[in-house]
């Protein structure tokens, strides 16, 4: 015999995150299973989820600015994440983390915490934080489930280098190729020590050539994403232009990848 029992909690409420969510915790859905074994044994078992909301339900999410790849349609975003009194059925109470209390003034979290609750299947190679596409939508997603319940990732300053130290590089491009032999750009900001992450490099992949041939969209692709990384984790404004690292493959694109830099620099602001 399976029994449910909704236990509601009192305000304040907690925010709490797992698997890659992040939500207020209105109540605890508690499931209950009696039964016997095989061998004649009675046994209860007994599960307790989560019972969430999402926050914020009215208005967009300003921190956004620069949304038109990613995140992609902000209203969407705030429209879609609309149900109060989600349960979170794969995930026990004994997993969750709290990271603060609603309606209250939390510390803002760490990026360490921030990235060790980004959904386990986002990629990234264990000495550089750098992200492909489909792993920047999840990131993403939970920096947006953030501004809902109002948490903010802790920024840190942006320290001014020298673009051309190679030995201190912080902010470079360079080509990288897929496994049908396409051109890859890996795109890579560092800020060391800053960061506490790893060796502190952030960073991430996207194809070179657009949809038409071109490296348009690749430039504002670029331009979108490290503004919205400058928003959520930078503590002003990225001073420093980027510069293409030559690695050597596809030597014969390298005036191609000169102009990306150029036009990324341009759309940043960076002169």
């Amino acid at each position: 015999m399976i029994q449910t029992q909704l236990l509601r909690l009192d305000p304040p409420y907690q925010i709490i995150s797992a698997g890659g969510q992040v939500g207020i915790q209105l109540a605890t859905l508690i499931v209950t299973e009696e039964k016997t074994t095989e061998t004649g044994e009675y046994v209860i078992d007994t599960h307790s989820h989560p019972v969430v909301s999402y926050g914020l339900k009215e208005g967009l999410v300003e921190e956004f600015k620069y949304g038109s790849s990613y995140p992609k349609d902000v209203e969407f975003r705030n429209n879609r994440l609309q149900p109060e009194g989600a349960v979170w059925n794969k995930v026990e109470v004994s997993d969750i983390h709290v990271l603060g209390l609603a309606g209250a003034d939390n510390r803002p979290i760490s990026m360490a915490t921030f990235f060790s609750i980004v959904p386990p299947s986002a990629s990234y190679m264990p000495y550089y934080r750098v992200w492909d596409g489909k792993s920047l939508t999840k990131m993403f997603d939970l920096l947006f489930g953030f501004s809902r319940v109002g948490l903010r990732c802790e920024k840190r300053e942006w320290k001014k280098r020298d673009p051309y130290d190679m030995e201190n590089r912080q902010m470079y491009m360079e080509l990288e190729t897929t496994d049908d032999g396409s051109p890859l750009v890996r795109v890579v900001l560092i800020n060391a020590g800053e960061f506490e992450l790893y060796s502190s490099n952030m960073g991430f992949w996207c194809p070179l050539y657009d949809e038409d041939g071109g490296i348009d969209g690749c430039s504002k692709f670029i331009v979108c994403v490290v503004r919205e990384m400058e928003i959520h984790f930078i503590n002003g404004r990225i001073g420093d232009k980027f510069t293409y690292w030559r690695t050597g493959e596809h030597p014969d694109l390298d005036d191609l990848m000169y102009k990306l830099v150029d036009l990324v620099n341009e759309g940043l602001g960076l002169e």
